[in-house]
Parts: C-alpha cells; sequence; structure tokens
C-alpha cells in the first residue's frame, strides 16, 4: 500500500495493508500495554496521560488519515503513527483499569487500528494518482473489514468473556 502504484492486484494489497496493518497493531499492543503498566504504578504518570488519552480516545483514527497523508504523504511511518494514535489509546486505559478492561481496551484498540488502515486503503485509493485503483482496493477494504470482523468474534471476545468469567465474584446460592 505504501509507495505502491495503485495497479497492484487484489492478493498484493491484501498482503500489503496486513503488512502494515498487525505490525502496526502489535507495536501499538506493546506501547499501550507499556503505558498502561506505567499509569497503574505510577500515579503521576496516570493524572497526566489518563486525560490526554481520553481525549486521543475520543477522536477517531480515522480522522488522522487524510490529514497525515496530506501533511506527509502515505509512508510506513506515517501509517504507523496513525495505527498507534487510534490503538494504544484504549490499550493503555483498559490495562490502568483492570485485567478485564485490558482485553477490552485490546479489543477497541484492535477495531481502531484497522480502522485506520481501511480508511488508509480507501483514502490512498482516491488521490489523484491512483485513478487506476479499481476493483482491487475496493475488494481488499471489505476483506479488511471481515478479516478485523473475524478477529474479534473469533479471537478477542472469547477471550474478554473467559478472563471476565475468571475475574467475577464468586456467587453464593
Amino acid at each position: 500500500m505504501v509507495a505502491a502504484t495503485w495497479q497492484e492486484t487484489f492478493p498484493d494489497l491484501l498482503r500489503t495493508s496486513v503488512s502494515y496493518g498487525l505490525p502496526g497493531f502489535l507495536l501499538a499492543l506493546a506501547l499501550g500495554t507499556l503505558l498502561g503498566l506505567t499509569m497503574t504504578r505510577v500515579p503521576s504518570v496516570r493524572a497526566v496521560a489518563g486525560p490526554v488519552l481520553s481525549g486521543l480516545r475520543s477522536l477517531p483514527s480515522v480522522v488522522w488519515v487524510p490529514a497525515v497523508i496530506l501533511w506527509q504523504g502515505l509512508n510506513a511511518p506515517v501509517l504507523y503513527a496513525v495505527l498507534l494514535l487510534g490503538a494504544a489509546p484504549p490499550i493503555a486505559q483498559g490495562l490502568a483499569s483492570a485485567p478485564p478492561g485490558y482485553l477490552a481496551g485490546v479489543k477497541q484498540g484492535w477495531a481502531f487500528a484497522w480502522r485506520a488502515l481501511l480508511a488508509a486503503v480507501l483514502i490512498a485509493s482516491a488521490l489523484p494518482h491512483a485513478t487506476t485503483a479499481g476493483t482491487a482496493v475496493v475488494l481488499t477494504a471489505l476483506l479488511l473489514v471481515t478479516v478485523g470482523i473475524a478477529v474479534d468474534l473469533l479471537i478477542l471476545t472469547p477471550l474478554e468473556r473467559r478472563v471476565r468469567h475468571a475475574h467475577e465474584p464468586l456467587t453464593k446460592n
């Protein structure tokens, strides 16, 4: 996707998109987890980072995509930055609250990162140099939506349920 001619085939676009989306999300997961752990241990970091993260969470990550493409072009650092801005805040805030909150934050971070990737694919296809984007770009975006939903439903939601169940207080009959 980055520096693509947009005359690529559907499999090329899919491979390229995932090659940026997955590492970008994993980087956001690592940084969000580190920040969340720091927030739980250092109250002053929590006091400063909490409101900043809340502000970043309120702005959908897809909003960053057109702006950074216009300012910096579509390249790997820009794409990773957009994925980080979308995914790291909910991950950090979720971990700062509790383990079930952490998984909820990971789920939300995944959704935000994947949406940013989808927006980058679609916006890049509409750029002036991308007049030949055609069906491959649209199919890539639709498949990425499907992959995003599948990861959420098949991996993240069952994991979240297990953790919530393990942390629920035992009730006496």
